[in-house]
């Protein structure tokens, strides 16, 4: 599971005023919606309590829906990654990813329907080269060179679908 603290926001700006209100928001994940609900409850608990270890009053909020896992089913990872392995090579496909925290509403889809999430690298060699930041980082920069092998991938991934 992942607690994220994204924002703190309180007073005014003034450095000689103690704000009256805080307001603390982030984002919470994890691989099981069990895990996500004890998160809840547990986040609830702690906020109540400190505030009360200070004679003070909080509250939680928490936005309905979040993100479900997203958890790729067996036989549809098969087939994209023999599609991939096509294009690239399969020493240039690997199919036994670490889980990720990472948020991606692509879950709620496979809730659904069975699928694969793909990622597609666009790094390069050079360690100093712009493509080889991270997405939610200020020095990313989308390779547009990898938009013709992209294409491609998507094309024959449809193609072979509608053959079978």
């Amino acid at each position: 599971m992942v607690i994220s603290v994204t924002n703190f926001n309180a007073g005014t700006g003034a450095l000689n005023v103690i704000p009256e209100t805080a307001i603390i928001s982030g984002t919470l994940r994890s691989f099981l919606p069990e895990t996500r609900a004890l998160m809840v409850k547990r986040i609830e608990e702690m906020t109540h309590d400190v505030a009360a270890l200070f004679k003070a009053k909080a509250s939680c909020e928490f936005l309905p829906g979040g993100y479900d896992p997203t958890i790729n089913t067996e036989s549809e990872t098969a087939f994209c990654a023999q599609v991939a392995s096509e294009i690239v090579g399969s020493n240039n496909v690997d199919t036994k990813v670490n889980p990720s925290m990472g948020a991606e509403d692509f879950g709620a889809m496979l809730q659904k329907k069975p699928g694969c999430y793909i990622l597609i690298g666009q790094g390069e060699a050079d360690p100093t080269s712009s493509h080889n930041f991270g997405l939610h980082t200020p020095q990313y920069d989308f390779n547009d060179e990898i938009i013709p092998l992209t294409i491609e991938y998507w094309v024959r991934l449809v193609e072979q679908r509608m053959q079978a």
